[in-house]
């Protein structure tokens, strides 16, 4: 399913929630479950504001993003994602600790 519009969320929804898989705002997300119905319709609905999708493949990346935390802006949105959840949820509250907006997922 892709999803184009907020519209689409809203409509949708019910549908969404049984999901396992689904390209949101051009990213494919294969853990769609883990990922509260809140934030994706948070992620269409302020379209305005760029987003940046991360994914972390492994503990050097993880500790390259640490190493140069200032690359990321703060005027841009981050959604981070890795296969457990224990880099992406550090690496977000890090940030979110640095004044930056970040959401995590398990992919």
């Amino acid at each position: 399913m892709r999803i184009e519009s907020f519209q689409d969320l809203e409509k949708y929804r019910d549908e969404i929630e049984k999901l396992d898989k689904a390209i949101i705002n051009g990213v494919f997300i294969e853990n769609l479950k883990a990922i509260p119905i809140e934030m994706l319709v948070y992620l269409r609905k302020h379209l305005e504001i760029p987003h940046i999708f991360i994914e972390i493949k492994s503990n050097d990346e993880f500790f390259s993003f640490l190493e140069n935390l200032e690359k990321f802006e703060k005027d841009k949105v981050y959604f981070i994602a890795c296969s457990d959840g224990i880099r992406s949820s550090t690496l977000c509250d890090i940030l979110r600790e640095n004044g930056i907006e970040c959401y995590w997922t398990i992919i």
